[in-house]
């Protein structure tokens, strides 16, 4: 049998413990200094109510011990009071929660460009973040990273649990917490966490947790249990990180196989899970998955043929994964040389075409979409007018669509409702083979619109425009421009002026390409720069307002929900900004 160690024993050997150790007095100081706060918040609270609070009497003043050791200095800091997670005041560890958060100024930038390929990934346009859609980012990484240790320390302080653990464990697992990145599923193991990581803290498994404390309780503090040499060496290190990783790849692994674990000798213990606490995304449905695909996988090598629901089960699932929580390779497998387009035909016979392409947009962040895209370009005649605009608003911005098929199909595009300018930037054709080169078939493409039914001096009109537009991405493949300051906006407005004034068309067609580019061009400025130029744009077409309207729909509309009637006096038509906000209204916020 092992010989038992105490927690303070314990802690002090692990990575918690050399926190707590290198830290010693700045841990104190700081604790005591957040009581203060607290206490002195109370204080004035009595001064002013006559109120009084019981905790601030209930401090516990260490006993500044002649500190010989380190178990000696883990003791006290368990005794100091100062421990957020075991103080009776909630209030405490929040403030410790708050001051573990990421600082705004310490998000990468690496984080937002991320965001924008993510967004370019899902169809929803091709975004340059400004400062107000980074702080909103930045506020909601920062509402995660607060609701995930919010739900540790209120897990960890409950004596409502199932499991009510001790104090020593409480303040372990909390100071392990602290360090502790994403979880990698693929190795295993979990991140470090650094000032810059914008993860959440792990996920809370109550049972994993139970069989790390009994792990540890059994093992170690008591010294009633054998450890077999691969739970020997992490529970040497005390290694909470190790030791949670592994109790969670265990749990998953058994709930695969669906197996009543048996506890062993110098084996984790199985503990129910405890319900309605946190569903981990650690498991795979109880291994149904891997069931179905060892179904599938015996039918196809018996010559059989998949049916529809396999293959919605195979394109549309989320990552399917296997017992070690690595994504299963025989799903890709199945599909193998499968022609995804009859096989989206038979998913939209039995389940719409509607249906399939939400399912296809809101799925796996674009791994599906990226090679389907151009399939519900082709069949935009099916779907309903919600899909067939959030398609043709996914085709304004995407620049990874197949542009030669978009070109090819400009006469179908354009009785389906996609607007010509849409089209028209869609107009570079790469020419094979090998070495390519890029050509504009804007022409080419302008004839087949006209054909289709187009106004010929509006198309070709805007086809000048566009070509040699210094923002945007209508000039050329390529990373859009932006209007980054007052200089360019001005050498805009004046191509804009000129380019458009010389179009050889009546006022009516000008005013009209005038107002597409320019609601084009909106989404390449920033709102400063739109705000400091609102009364030139909202005349820049002398068509108040329908500039009115372009102007507003450039801005978010929580931004319009608080701000939006501070935009009249700039130059927008009262009644025509007026009518617009008023739709923004909601029973819960006005205006």
């Amino acid at each position: 049998m092992p010989k038992p160690k105490s927690p303070e024993q314990f802690i002090a050997s692990s990575p918690a413990g050399e926190k707590l150790l290198g830290m010693f007095h700045h841990n104190l100081g700081d604790g005591a200094l957040r009581i203060a706060r607290i206490i002195t918040h109370e204080q004035s609270a009595h001064r002013s109510d006559g109120t009084h609070n019981e905790h601030s009497h209930n401090v516990h003043q260490p006993t500044h011990r002649a500190l010989g050791n380190h178990e000696a200095k883990v003791a006290e800091a368990l005794e100091s009071g100062y421990c957020g997670i075991t103080h009776p005041d909630a209030r405490f560890v929040q403030e410790e929660i708050a001051d573990l958060l990421i600082k705004k100024q310490a998000v990468p930038e690496a984080y937002f460009a991320l965001q924008e390929r993510i967004t370019r990934k899902r169809g929803q346009g091709e975004v340059v973040l400004g400062l107000e859609e980074k702080q909103r980012l930045v506020d909601t990484v920062q509402a995660d990273q607060a609701d995930s240790l919010t739900q540790w320390s209120t897990y960890l302080r409950s004596d409502e649990n199932e499991h009510v653990y001790p104090d020593w464990f409480k303040v372990y697992v909390w100071e392990s917490l602290k360090t502790m990145g994403e979880y990698d599923k693929a190795k295993g193991e979990f991140k470090k966490r650094t000032g810059s990581t914008t993860a959440p803290w792990p996920e809370l498994n109550a049972e994993a947790l139970a069989q790390v404390y009994d792990a540890i309780d059994h093992g170690v503090i008591r010294g009633e249990r054998e450890v077999d040499d691969q739970l020997a060496p992490l529970l040497g290190r005390g290694d909470f990180a190790a030791l949670y990783a592994a109790a969670l790849a265990d749990s998953a692994y058994n709930e695969t196989k669906q197996e009543a674990y048996q506890a062993t000798t110098g084996s984790w213990t199985k503990y129910e899970r405890i319900a309605s606490q946190h569903s981990p995304n650690y498991t795979n449905d109880g291994g149904e998955n891997t069931r179905r695909l060892t179904d599938m996988e015996r039918r196809v090598h018996a010559g059989e043929e998949l049916t529809t629901e396999d293959l919605e089960f195979l394109w549309l699932n989320e990552r399917i994964e296997g017992f070690g929580l690595d994504v299963d390779p025989r799903a890709s497998q199945l599909l193998e040389g499968r022609d995804y387009v009859a096989d989206f035909d038979r998913i939209a016979e039995m389940i719409g075409y509607d249906e399939l392409y939400w399912t296809v947009v809101e799925g796996d962040e674009g791994r599906v979409w990226n090679m389907s895209k151009n399939y519900f370009v082709d069949r935009i005649d099916r779907l309903s007018d919600e899909s067939r605009d959030d398609l043709i608003k996914a085709m304004e911005y995407d620049k990874y669509l197949d542009n030669i098929k978009t070109a090819m199909r400009a006469r179908h595009l354009y009785q389906q409702g996609v607007e010509v300018i849409t089209i028209l930037d869609r107009r570079f054709v790469c020419q094979y083979p090998y070495p390519y080169r890029v050509v504009d078939d804007g022409n080419a493409i302008a004839d087949r619109l006209i054909a289709a039914g187009a106004d010929a001096e509006y198309t070709n009109g805007l086809l000048k425009v566009i070509r040699n537009d210094p923002i945007g991405c209508h000039s050329e493949p390529k990373i859009p421009e932006q209007i980054l300051d007052q200089r360019d906006f001005d050498n805009w407005l004046q191509y804009m002026t000129n380019t458009v004034g010389e179009l050889p068309c009546d006022d009516a067609t000008r005013q009209r390409i005038m107002h597409d580019v320019v609601q084009s061009d909106l989404e390449y400025m920033e709102r400063k720069t739109i705000l400091d130029n609102l009364n030139t744009l909202a005349h820049i077409n002398n068509d108040n307002r329908q500039m009115t309207r372009c102007l507003l729909d450039a801005f978010p509309t929580w931004w319009l929900k608080y701000y939006g009637r501070g935009l009249i006096a700039g130059g927008l038509d009262r009644s025509t900004a007026e009518e617009y906000l008023s739709t923004l209204q909601d029973d819960d916020e006005l205006l």
